[in-house]
């Protein structure tokens, strides 16, 4: 039966049927999704195109099944990523090479589209294991499959039972909020005249009404997020297991009560080998070595195009004038040359040649252009003015209101959340839907701009930073304010930081809580805002270049030990609170890449 083009492409969740399916299962699989994708038929009409010309024998066109072989999607591409080293270089040598002599059509795959083919490739195995995992827990170093449990959002009861509180007390803070200032939750605007804005509102009641709100504001309280870190680290310290017994909760020095399975030393070496002071490390080796920067730099050029090497480099680091570029190929935003500029030769103004595609730019451009009045307008405005007392990021205030204002806007982020938190909703009068409140999901918190300033120095157009910054928080940073048992939400984060502390010092953990000082107290906001706002951006970059490439938050907490057993000399001589709050204030001197090896391979 000849193949027809589909007019519109599955979005349907990509996963293996099993943990040990074969290889064949694999290719299968991503075989089907391959023909719902546009490159799968981009490339067959490029190859029938191809085709065409009196160069290509008719014999070697009929003994091929154009992109339906499953041997080349075998042996070119799935092999890479499933087989040993040893295993691959076998296979190739024995089936690789005659595929290409013997067929024009594999020819002509090879020599013009086969790395495109293999990243594509690379993403749908990625996204497959990755959905697949979420199916499985470890017990025992074995994954066993997760039974079906009547909760949709959490597992654990009493986690579940707090995001529902949770979920409530944001619901009543935005409810105080909106009587407090006298505004809707969200408004549409019709008409203005005369300085007034005739609007159509969905309110705090649940119901539809028509108001005119004059412009001129009385002296109101400013807010710059519905809550704070501090509430939610209260809400977090406060979830206990109500059939562990009260001994045991006595005699845990920890915050977090909760027995939430963390990793130990010896698995996080195996997760993060690369780090390892055997390989050369960006942020590290190019201060020391110029042969290695130079090196580092056309291994960056090289790989640029390929998927895998680029998941590859990310985890020794990205030389500075690549991170751009090459944060968007992890991060799945494209990006095109600008051909307006196309004779700069100046490799230091590559990031400035670079823009996104035209789709994502109308679909920017689209968001900036609706007509909403959302009661959290002006807590983002204060909340980036608060964030431009700092000296770092104060000349992008700009480019921050522009971003954040599109980013609570955005649909896309609340469908596309790694951890997905439990959403409010307005209602109209007939008790109807009418939108998620704020529209992209995310409620407002003091310094959520500060998770965007630093992506401020990749790039100076605002669209490319703005995709940045959204994949970067449904990818990793909404696990930092959502309550949930995920391994690397806020709650596991903050448990990993005190169990790794308390196993490699536990003489300055008892210290401090001699002094009345809990050592979450002090690393709760270095881990909440993934240490944006406290260490220099050059390091901070460094931090988030790994995190990116290993696909993993749990460096996160494994810096904040790290910059505890570095200060843990001073701190042993030390009895006075403030001085030991005053020591962990100075970050002046954190250099993230030595510290890091430093505790993980001592």
């Amino acid at each position: 039966m000849k193949e027809t083009e589909p007019f519109l492409f599955s979005k349907e969740t990509i996963t293996y049927p099993s943990m040990d399916c074969s290889l064949e299962e694999k290719s299968k699989l991503i075989l089907q999704v391959l023909k719902s994708n546009y490159l799968y038929w981009h490339i067959k009409r490029k190859i029938k195109a191809e085709l065409i010309k009196s160069k290509y024998l008719l014999p070697n066109i009929e003994n091929d099944k154009s992109l339906n072989n499953n041997k080349h999607l075998q042996n070119n591409n799935l092999q890479n990523i499933t087989l040993p080293k040893q295993q691959q270089q076998n296979r190739n040598s024995q089936n690789g090479n005659n595929i290409v002599t013997k067929n024009s059509i594999f020819q002509i795959l090879n020599e013009n589209y086969s790395l495109e083919l293999e990243n594509e490739i690379f993403k749908i195995h990625q996204e497959a294991e990755r959905n697949l995992k979420k199916l499985f827990i470890v017990k025992n170093d074995i994954l066993l499959p997760i039974p079906s449990l009547p909760y949709l959002d959490e597992k654990i009861d009493v986690i579940y039972n707090c995001r529902l509180q949770w979920y409530e007390f944001l619901k009543d803070q935005l409810t105080n909020i909106s009587l407090q200032l006298n505004k809707p939750f969200l408004t549409t605007i019709k008409n203005v005249t005369n300085n007034n804005l005739v609007t159509t509102t969905v309110t705090n009641n649940n119901s539809v009404t028509n108001n005119v709100t004059n412009t001129s504001q009385q002296n109101l309280p400013k807010y710059t997020g519905v809550y704070d870190c501090k509430k939610l680290y209260e809400t977090i310290c406060n979830i206990t297991n109500p059939n562990s017994s009260d001994f045991i909760n006595n005699a845990n020095w920890n915050e977090i009560k909760l027995e939430l399975k963390t990793p130990t030393i010896k698995e996080l070496r195996i997760l993060f080998k690369e780090l390892d002071p055997e390989y050369c490390q960006v942020g590290l080796d190019d201060f020391i070595d110029e042969n290695f920067t130079i090196e580092i730099l056309n291994l960056a050029k090289n790989a640029e195009k390929n998927l895998k090497l680029i998941f590859q480099l990310a985890k020794k680091g990205i030389p500075i004038s690549m991170r751009c570029s090459i944060w968007c190929k992890i991060l799945n935003i494209d990006l095109q040359q600008n051909l307006q500029n196309n004779n700069t030769q100046n490799n230091n103004l590559q990031n400035n040649l670079q823009k996104v595609s035209e789709n994502e730019q109308f679909y920017f451009e689209t968001l900036k252009k609706e007509n909403l009045i959302s009661l959290i307008d002006e807590m983002i405005v204060n909340d980036i003015k608060k964030t431009m007392d700092d000296e770092n990021y104060f000349v992008f205030e700009d480019f921050l209101i522009e971003i954040m204002s599109v980013f609570y806007k955005d649909t896309f982020i609340h469908t596309n959340m790694e951890i997905l938190p439990i959403y409010l909703y307005g209602m109209n009068e007939n008790n109807k839907i009418v939108t998620i409140f704020p529209t992209n999901g995310v409620i407002p918190f003091e310094g959520i701009s500060y998770l965007c300033s630093p992506c401020c120095y990749l790039s100076n157009n605002v669209t490319i930073i703005y995709y940045i910054f959204r994949n970067l928080y449904t990818r990793y940073f909404c696990k930092l304010n959502t309550i949930s048992s995920h391994p690397e939400s806020i709650l596991s984060l903050c448990k990993l930081f005190e169990d790794l502390l308390q196993d490699k010092d536990p003489q300055l953990f008892y210290h401090l809580l001699q002094l009345n000082i809990k050592p979450l107290d002090i690393s709760y906001k270095w881990i909440f805002y993934a240490f944006s706002g406290y260490l220099k951006v050059d390091q901070l970059l460094l931090l988030w270049d790994r995190i990116i490439g290993f696909n993993n938050l749990f460096l996160v907490p494994v810096l904040a030990v790290a910059i505890f057993l570095f200060r843990s000399k001073c701190l042993l001589k030390m009895t006075d609170r403030q001085e030991i709050f005053d020591i962990f204030s100075d970050f002046t001197v954190i250099q993230v890449i030595p510290l890091l090896q430093l505790f993980l391979f001592n």
